[in-house]
C-alpha cells in the first residue's frame, strides 16, 4: 500500500515533466526527446523520490522502452531494411571499432586494468537505438534510406556490444 502512495505521485511528476520537456523542445525546434532527457536529469538530481517509488518506476521505464522499440519495429520497412544490410554493416563496423579502441586505450591511460578497459571499450560500442529511432520517427525519416541505414547500423552495434559485454 505504501509503495502505491509513493509511486503514483512520482509517476505523475515524471509524466508532467516529460510533457513539459517535450513542449519546450518543440518550441525551441529541438528533438522532443532532448527536453525529456534534460528534465529527467533535473528531476533525478534535485527531486528526492521516496525509496519505494524508484523500483516500480524503473519497471515502468523498462516497459516503456520495450513499447518504444516494438512501435519502431512496426514502423520499419523490412524490404528496405534487408537492402541496407551491407552498407549498414560498414557503418556499424566504424561505429564499433572506433569507440571500442578509443574507450579501451583511454581507460588504460587512466589506470584501469586490461579487463576493465575492455569492458569500458565495449560499453562505448552500444548505441541508443531508442533515441535514434525516436528522432528519426519524429522527423518522418525512419522509413527513408538514411533512416534505415542508421537503424540497421545501430541494431548491429547494440547486438555486437551485448555479445562483447557478456563474454
Amino acid at each position: 500500500m505504501n509503495v502505491e502512495l509513493t509511486f503514483i505521485p512520482a509517476l505523475l511528476v515524471i509524466l508532467l515533466a516529460a510533457v513539459i520537456g517535450r513542449l519546450l523542445s518543440m518550441k525551441l525546434r529541438q528533438p522532443e526527446i532532448l527536453g525529456e532527457i534534460i528534465l529527467g536529469m533535473i528531476i533525478g538530481n534535485f527531486v528526492v523520490l521516496a525509496p519505494g517509488a524508484k523500483t516500480p518506476i524503473s519497471e515502468v521505464a523498462e516497459i516503456g522502452v520495450l513499447l518504444l522499440l516494438f512501435l519502431i519495429g512496426l514502423d520499419l520497412d523490412l524490404e528496405r531494411f534487408k537492402e541496407m544490410v551491407l552498407p549498414a554493416s560498414g557503418v556499424a563496423f566504424g561505429g564499433i571499432v572506433l569507440p571500442f579502441i578509443f574507450g579501451y586505450f583511454a581507460a588504460l591511460f587512466f589506470g584501469f586494468s586490461v579487463l576493465e578497459s575492455l569492458f569500458i571499450g565495449a560499453s562505448l560500442v552500444a548505441t541508443s537505438v531508442g533515441v535514434s529511432a525516436s528522432i528519426l520517427h519524429e522527423s518522418g525519416k525512419l522509413r527513408s534510406k538514411v533512416g534505415t541505414l542508421i537503424m540497421d547500423s545501430a541494431v548491429a552495434d547494440d547486438v555486437i556490444a551485448i555479445i562483447i559485454m557478456t563474454v
